[in-house]
């Protein structure tokens, strides 16, 4: 039970990350008045002395500025392979850990950088062959959609899959896709 995620909302309703149910629960049991919990799991926690419901989502009670918080990101590599799904975006082979690399889309030679726009989860088969090429001269064009994809929505959006109460927050229908405006 105390493994469970959850999910943390801004106060105005944007999703901000993911938090162990340890350090919600603490806040929650000291009497934090930082966050306040919209929706619960059906179980409950049970210590020495308190039962308390387990919280899925909670949402600050205070405006935290997104693009502050975008400036200290962390582990971008994991969060990108995850956004892929830990497979090759070229050739679609799923990466076993020795063989996983990023590729920059248009490489660093040409002018890119490493921004996750422009970095995407390869095989270390299909970098090889890449090399410096262009996407054109490769012989393959990426879906638009995912270098537009925030990374970490993207990771929101893929632990969704396994909380149903999340998907309202997220704009997660039932094939659990991103809904873009």
């Amino acid at each position: 039970m105390l493994k469970k995620k959850v999910l943390l909302l801004n106060q105005s309703f944007e999703p901000l990350a993911i938090l162990p149910m340890k350090k919600v629960l603490k806040k929650l049991i000291g009497g934090s008045l930082s966050f306040h919990v919209e929706e619960y799991y059906d179980e409950s926690y049970v210590s020495w002395t308190h039962t308390i419901k387990l919280p899925s989502v909670v949402r600050l009670t205070y405006y935290l500025s997104i693009k502050k918080a975008l400036k200290v990101s962390t582990g971008k590599r994991h969060k990108i392979f995850s956004r892929d799904r830990f497979r090759c975006l070229y050739c679609g082979k799923d990466c076993a850990p020795t063989d996983i690399t990023l590729d920059h889309v248009l490489p660093k030679s040409r002018g890119g950088d490493s921004s996750p726009s422009n970095l995407v989860t390869c095989c270390k088969n299909c970098n090889t062959l890449k090399s410096d090429l262009s996407l054109e001269e490769f012989g393959y064009a990426l879906p638009k959609s995912l270098l537009h994809t925030n990374i970490n929505l993207a990771l929101l959006i893929s632990s969704a899959r396994q909380t149903p109460q999340w998907k309202k927050y997220l704009f997660v229908d039932s094939s659990s896709s991103i809904h873009h405006e």
